[in-house]
Parts: structure tokens; sequence; C-alpha cells
């Protein structure tokens, strides 16, 4: 569908012509203000750990949400992972849609601008991009998202651009690639289910009682473990496997190894798509398109592994049915196992017995060639025996006569060579090399966000593995979530564990060490944890900023019964928790997930989860339970058009304003965990802002160069010594010197009702009871929801300690809400300011001091 041969000329459209484009004439709303941060602006660039814009010269915090988690899926037809119709049928599919159609675009992202969000992880699939065969790109879909690109930027969005996959493809259990990179690699995705080659929803026998979060197995099944290492390192382990290629042409047929055939495809399909901005909408590219993620939640497979006949050490979720992985290769092809059976419990992954899986003898290996209108040709594989058939068995791996391990150390070490593999050196950082470089010849300015498999220690970006060059462009992106409340979907409070600290090896005494008992203990545990991979990322990757790319939490907590009762009171506090920790160290983010389709019987439509930050069947006040009933046991249509019209109808300030509601927030769920203040420009960098939602208590602190320091020394020498980030607002007279802070009206109502701490020049309280929004260096506006401030610092000579400037400045803002009646019951700002900040003082870690006075001028 919308899918040309590969030598065919594809159209390249004229800006105005693409729908939503830049010159159709469609602007946002009048019933969402323009915003200015980030909106029209120039690119971000990198400054050491910040993002910094190239117009006004500030930092910037990036602040975001991924769109969206139904991209996994097609949308034309319609396959969510609950349904069987249509599943096998990979061709004639289309992404179109996904996220949302055009006219949706609006709506949603007015809401998230509404919400405060300034970034997006736009997810696509390679499947998107090439699920018609190898080659044939679908540039409808390309179309499609190039008009989406343009709605974010009339929004004000940048975004980077993620290629998302999980457990490989949506035909082993998951997304991402094209069911043809399966059968390229001679498995045969109808024979999954009987083989446990992949668990996957849409065969389920139930689909409605798909276990929790199992699909996170499949990493370590067949299907997903032998195709990640064919792609990693199929030239290492697999030499022998070619996928045979007609070359038009000369009439011949050429071998391509099957690491170089899948790997060369996904890239360069990710390119095809970063060509089609490029030549249809180039003035998207840095305003819009910041860059592009390597690959979602990559797989180190079995590569490394020392004993096949063992469950991976590597395997950390073991959840129903767990092969090791030469059992996983006797049941592939066709040999019944008797196989552990595990669950989890909450003290972690218990096994519970056994199964014998295969008794019918089925293989998941395809013998002959994928039928007749074929045109990439099968599997083969030189000097084997029996081509065709097991890839490892093939190869040595184990012996098709005896069934027994013949190699049980195959993956530790280089089959030819002896030389011991690693999966950095060898395999992902070449990859990411090969990629970037491959972006950069169309993009030369794209930065590249470094993802690697999750939870694991990063890869050492050294000149040596980039040919002897500096990385450049970089972000760490790494993923963290609640592993606890979102596998097990109940977030206790009381109770969790820090495995990261485990998996880093910081509890040598035991592992009843890493238990966090009392919910300060485990907040204590995830901000640790978070703090010490933006330290690792800059202590490994380099000095790059850090954007934790997903983390947010499972909605349908303890079965859902927030849809019926209405109460999210156990999501605000499992989010505040995760938000808090992502405070605490600065983070730039972008929470997992928006989905547009959500719903309460599905989910995301994608193996159970559903973790989005709105659904539009979600309760409100007015709204019925048996409506949230009927929606709960699979009736959406009810739940969808009773409850949300319900909801409508009976609101009387919601009034609709074309697609776009009035009431932006109906919908959202635990959004006062999820939307807080945030500095979105900052002339000079951030040091603190957290929140606490129940007291609506924003404490912020920022660093900046004093002017008198830079005249003292000179720029050059200053920039030296402090770096851009701290002095480029103050340098020069275009730089911008004014703070922008989100102020959400969610937590603030009007201006009058909210009062203001500032450090300098003197500290002093400011309330804006005359509804003039402005006092002193404050201005602040709840219709824009902003705040802004701009320091005194160019109106003297600057604080010197004895005779020499002072480097840099520090100006602390503390935001609260006065209650309505009852403002002698609170602690005075004026008192409570100074010790939240010097609270942030005494737990600073790693910005140093540099004022011996301990002044606020340092």
């Amino acid at each position: 569908m919308g899918s040309p041969s590969p030598e065919s000329p594809h159209v390249v459209l004229e800006v105005s012509s693409i729908p939503g484009g830049e010159h159709a004439g469609s602007t946002p709303s009048d019933a969402f203000p323009t915003l200015t941060a980030l909106a029209g602006l120039g690119q971000l660039v990198l400054d050491g750990v910040h993002f910094r814009d190239v117009v006004s010269k500030r930092t910037v915090l990036l602040r975001g949400v991924n769109l969206s988690g139904n991209a996994k899926l097609p949308a034309r037809p319609s396959i969510p992972s609950h349904e069987s119709d249509n599943f096998f049928d990979d061709h004639n599919v289309s992404f179109v849609g996904r996220p949302f159609p055009l006219e949706e675009a609006d709506e949603h992202l007015s809401r998230l601008r509404h919400w405060g969000f300034n970034f997006l992880r736009l997810n696509i699939t390679w499947e998107a991009l090439e699920h018609d065969g190898p080659g044939k790109y679908d540039y409808e879909f390309m179309n499609y998202l190039v008009a989406v690109l343009y709605k974010l930027k009339q929004y004000g969005f940048k975004c980077f651009i993620d290629p998302h996959q999980d457990v490989w493809s949506r035909f082993s259990g998951g997304s991402g690639a094209p069911g043809w990179t399966l059968r390229a690699a001679g498995l045969d995705p109808q024979h999954f289910a009987a083989t446990n080659a992949a668990l996957v929803h849409n065969t389920y026998p139930e689909p409605s009682h798909f276990p929790k979060m199992i699909w996170a197995t499949n990493y370590f099944k067949l299907a997903c473990a032998t195709m990640f290492a064919l792609f990693f390192a199929g030239n290492i382990f697999a030499p022998d496997c070619f996928v045979p290629v007609i070359d038009e042409s000369t009439n011949t047929t050429k071998k391509i190894p099957i690491q170089d055939f899948l790997q060369q495809h996904y890239v360069n399909a990710i390119v095809a798509l970063a060509r089609h901005i490029h030549d249809n909408a180039p003035d998207l590219e840095g305003t819009v398109v910041v860059g592009y993620d390597t690959l979602n939640e990559p797989s180190e497979s079995w590569i490394g592994l020392k004993d096949i006949s063992r469950i991976a050490h590597t395997q950390n979720l073991k959840h129903g049915l767990t092969p090791t992985p030469f059992q996983a290769m006797l049941l592939g092809e066709g040999h019944a196992a008797e196989v552990e059976t595990w669950a989890i419990t909450s003290m972690g992954p218990a096994k519970r017995g056994s199964q014998l899986v295969n008794p019918n003898g089925i293989s998941a290996w395809m013998a002959q060639r994928y039928g007749p209108e074929s045109d990439f040709g099968r599997l083969s594989t030189d000097g084997a025996s029996e081509p065709g058939g097991c890839i490892w068995a093939n190869h040595g791996v184990w012996d098709r006569r005896t069934r027994q391990i013949v190699k049980p150390d195959y993956f530790a070490s280089n089959p030819r060579t002896g030389e011991r593999v690693y999966f950095y050196e060898h395999c992902f950082i070449p990859f990411v090399k090969h990629f970037a470089d491959a972006i950069r010849a169309v993009v030369p300015d794209a930065t590249i966000f470094v993802e690697p498999p999750v939870n694991e220690v990063p890869p050492k970006l050294t000149r040596k593995n980039n040919g002897g060059k500096e990385w450049e462009n970089i972000v760490y992106a790494p993923h963290w979530y609640d592993g606890l409340t979102l596998i097990n979907k109940h977030y206790n409070p009381w109770f969790n564990v820090d495995v990261y600290g485990i998996q880093r090896g910081k509890y040598l005494a035991g592992p009843v060490q890493a238990l966090a008992l009392g919910e300060s203990a485990i907040r204590r545990v995830f901000r640790d944890t978070l703090r010490s991979m933006k330290d690792e990322g800059i202590q490994y990757i380099g000095k790059y900023p850090c954007l934790i790319g997903e983390i947010g939490i499972p909605f349908d907590l303890d079965d859902r019964i927030a849809y019926i009762t209405n109460d999210y009171t156990e999501h605000k506090r499992a989010l505040d928790a995760s938000m808090q920790a992502l405070e605490h160290s600065v983070l730039n983010f972008t929470l997992w997930t928006y989905c547009p389709n959500n719903t309460h019987a599905w989910g995301d439509g994608w193996n159970g989860e559903d973790l989005s930050l709105w659904s539009r069947v979600a309760p409100t006040h007015s709204t019925k339970n048996e409506d949230h009933s009927k929606a709960l046991n699979g009736d959406d249509t009810a739940s969808t058009s009773g409850s949300w019209k319900t909801a409508v109808s009976e609101r009387e300030s919601l009034e609709m304003t074309g697609h776009i509601p009035a009431d932006l927030d109906l919908g959202g769920r635990a959004t006062e965990s999820f939307v807080r203040p945030t500095p979105m420009m900052v002339p000079g960098i951030t040091l603190h802002a957290t929140f606490e939602p129940a007291s609506t208590l924003f404490t912020f602190v920022f660093r900046h160069a004093t002017p008198a320091y830079i005249s003292a020394n000179g720029k050059q020498s200053a920039m030296d010594t402090l770096g851009a980030s701290l002095m480029s607002t103050w340098d020069t007279p275009g730089g911008e010197k004014e703070v922008e802070i989100y102020l959400p009206r969610m937590h603030y109502g009007s201006s009058e009702e909210v009062e203001v701490w500032v450090s300098s020049p003197s500290a002093k309280i400011y309330t804006f009871d005359n509804g003039e929004g402005e006092a002193g260096g404050l201005r602040i506006d709840l219709d824009s929801q902003r705040l802004f401030y701009r320091c005194d610092c160019l109106g003297g000579a600057g604080h010197t300690h004895r005779t020499t400037p002072h480097p840099v400045v520090e100006h602390s803002i503390v935001v609260r809400r006065r209650k309505k009646g009852d403002a002698g019951g609170l602690v005075p700002l004026d008192e409570l300011a100074p010790i939240e900040v010097e609270r942030r003082k005494s737990g600073e870690k790693g910005e140093g001091r540099l004022c011996p006075e301990y002044c606020s001028v340092m």
C-alpha cells in the first residue's frame, strides 16, 4: 500500500500539498494560547550535559511524552494485539493514522501543550516503513508522518524519531520489524505458539487472560533471540547464513550475509524516512526533528552466554514457560521438551514446576521457499548437510541425530577465531556508528539518541571505536520503570527492591540489603537510581545530555478498580514517586505514553499494557459506574460513546471549539502527578526544580555567570572556565535573560492565589492580589500558564569576594498556592522557602561551590 518498487521514482510533494503542512493555512485553535517555549525558535544544540536554544541562548529542560504506544500496530486494518483476524497478512497493512488521524491532531497536541510538555518521542516502527517487502517503502505513511510533523511545528513541539521495537516484531509477540525478516531467517511465525518460539497475544487462546507483562519473556525465546543474534552478530555466529537476493540489473543471484541483510535494511528504512523529510520538508530538520533514536530497547540475545544448557543469567524476568536456549532450539525443530514454569511473586520470580511442550513435533522453521510471490528468497546455509531448519544446528551448536549440545559456550566466543565476544564492543557500538553515519549522510547535524539494552551499564564511547574521531551530537537515552509496580500492576508504598543496585553489585552482603521498606526509602531508591543512571551516562557515553526515554506506570492497577471507583490515589502516589526522582536529578524525559485510542477494556491495545496518560473513556465525576463496568467487560462502544458524551453534556463549562475540547484535562489520568511546574527556558543552568503536589510547593534554583566576572576576565577566558550554558546569555546583548517557568493552572488556580519567594537581590515574597500579574522582576500569566523572572544582575558590578568578581550567581524561586480561608494555618513562605533552598544545598552533589563564604553568589 503506497509502496513503489525500490527502483521506481516516487513523487516529491510540495509542502503546500501535504495535509496540515506549513502552508496549508491551519493554525492552532484560539482555544489554546500560543506558547513561547521552543515555539518558532531555532535548533537545540548540545552544550555538555545541557540542551541550549540557539536563538535565545537559554538552556532548555525537555519535558515530554511518547507519542504513541499505538504506533506498534497497523491502523488499516486495525489489528490490536488481542485480535487474530488478518494478523498474519503483514503485506496488506498501513500505519497511516498512527498516532492519530490528522483531523484529531489539534485536540491531542493542544492537550499535551496544555499539560506543559515541550518535547515528544515520536514512535514509529520499521514495519510501518517497509512492511510489503525489502526495499518496498510505504511513502503514503511517510507523507502522513510529514503532515504530523508540521502539526507538531504549529504547536511548538520538538521531537526525536524512535524506531520502536519490542521482542523484534509483532509476529514474535511485540512490535517493530516486518514479518518478512522472520521468514528471511527461515522462521515460520504461524508455528510459534506450538513451539513456544514466541508467546503472541494475537494467537493466545484466551486474549483477555493474557498474563501480565509476560510478553517481555519473548526476548529469550527462540524467535526473538535468534533474530537479534543474527541482526547484531550474524557474521560472527551464523557466518554460513545467506539470503539470496536477485540482482535484476544482471539477472543474477547474490548471496547476502544474514546480518548485513537485516541490519542494512533496517538502517536503510530509517534513512529513507530521513531523506523523505529532507527532500519534502527540509524546514523541519532541526527545528522540529531534533534527531533519531538508534533502536528501542535492543537485546543482547544469547550473545556472550557461556552455557546454553542453563537459563540465561541476563534473564531477570522469568515468567511462565522458561526454556533454556538449548531447549528453545530443540522445541523449534520439533522436539518435545520438559520446560520449567515460573511465576512472579512479591519476592521476585519463583520456579513453580515444569510442563511438556510441543509433544506433536511441530517445527518453527521453514524448509521451503515462502510462497510463490516471494521476491527475496529463502534462507540458505552454505556447507550444511540439511539446508533450512534450525540455523544453530546447521552451525554445529547441537547435533540433530543425538539431540545433544555440541558447543555449550558457542555464543561466548567467535567460533572461527576463539576470541571472546563482547556485545558492546563487537556488536552494538559498530551498529550505532553505522546508524549514525548513515543518518548524518542525509542530515549532518542530526542528534543520535543512544539507547542501550534496558538496565544495562551503557557502552563506553571512545575515539578508538569511532574511527579516531570524537563522538558528537550524542544523547544518552536509557529507560527506567519501577519494575515491581509495572510487572505486578500494583503499587506497594511500603515495600520495593533496589533492582538497579543489585545489578550493579551494590549489596555485597546480600539482596536483603536491597529491600526498601516504607515510602521514604522507596523514593530514595528511585532518586538514587536515576541519579546513578545519569552519572553512568557521563562516565561511559561522555559528557552529553541524558534523557530518560521511557518512564511511567500502569493505570490498570489492582485489576482496574479505579475505572469503577474513579479513585486514582495510588496511581498518583506511584507516578509522583517517579516524577520526583526525575526532578531531583534535573533529568530530561519522555513519559510512556499518550495513546489516543486507549480504552478501559484493552488499555493501549497492545499485550495488555495500559500506561496511557489519557483515555477518552476515563472516568469523571459525572459518569455512571455501570458505564465503566461495561467497559471493563469489553463493551468499549458503550463506554466510549456513553461515558464520554455523558461527561461532555453534564459539564456546563465544557464547550467545543473546533475539534478541541475547552476542558483539556478531561480524560487525563493522575494528572496532578505529571502536570507539574517546570523551568522551560533558563538563562544559565538548572540546579534544582522539585514539586510537592500536596502543598503545591515548587522550589527552583538556577545559576548563571556574573557580568562582572565576564567583564573582568574576558569572554573567551570566562567561556573556557564556565562553559556556554552558564554564560552564553550574559556575554552578548542578544542573549535572553528571562527565566520561563511552566506554572499549571491545575495546581495554582489564578494569579491572585499565587505567592512567590525570590532570593535576590534581597529575599522577598511577592503576591499578585492586584490582578496585574507583575511584581519586582516577576511576571505571572496563568492564562498561558507561565511565570517569568528576570534578575537584576545587569544593574550592578556584581558581588565580589575580597577584590575578585564571583564567576557565577545562584537565584532561588519558591512558589506556592495560598489556600483560601486558611492562610493562617500555613507556615509563612518567607520562613519555609529558605529552609527548602538550604535543604537542596545540603544535599548538593557534584555541582561545586565557588564562593568560600557560601553566599548566594558564588
